[in-house]
């Protein structure tokens, strides 16, 4: 706590920048093509921006889209403060997301094993999802 009030702003400590830099270290942050040359190639050859559009600009943005895509779905699996909090699940169980119906599940009805396995297969959707299998 002393270090950081010492220095005021967290943004201005090499450590916690080099702690950044190594957390998104496996995300990649640039493609290997300039994207300037490949449009202008493909300006050459005769490609509209239609054409240039699928060809250039989707591809190089399929990875972060593909990134994108996973974690929504994750988040979405994880949802469980706003059903919790505004309606509990009901009514008609329209608000009754994954997590919220494993919580009660384990927590109202007292059916742990049956949450438990709940859990366990959100945890193997997750890592079929994003590649990581433990």
């Amino acid at each position: 706590m002393a270090r950081l009030a010492k220095h005021g702003n967290l943004g201005s400590d090499p450590a916690v920048r080099l702690a950044v830099r190594l957390i998104h270290a496996h995300f990649p942050v640039c493609n290997e093509a300039d994207p300037a040359e490949l449009y202008e190639a493909a300006r050459v050859d005769g490609a509209g921006p239609v054409k240039q559009f699928f060809t250039i600009t989707l591809p190089l943005l399929t990875s972060t889209i593909f990134f994108n895509l996973i974690m929504q779905m994750i988040n979405g699996m994880l949802v469980f403060a706003q059903g919790q909090i505004i309606t509990a699940g009901k009514p008609m169980d329209s608000t009754l997301f994954y997590v919220l119906y494993l919580y009660n599940q384990a927590f109202k009805f007292n059916n742990m094993g049956y949450a438990s396995a709940m859990g366990w297969i959100m945890i193997a959707i997750i890592a079929i999802l994003t590649g990581r299998i433990c």
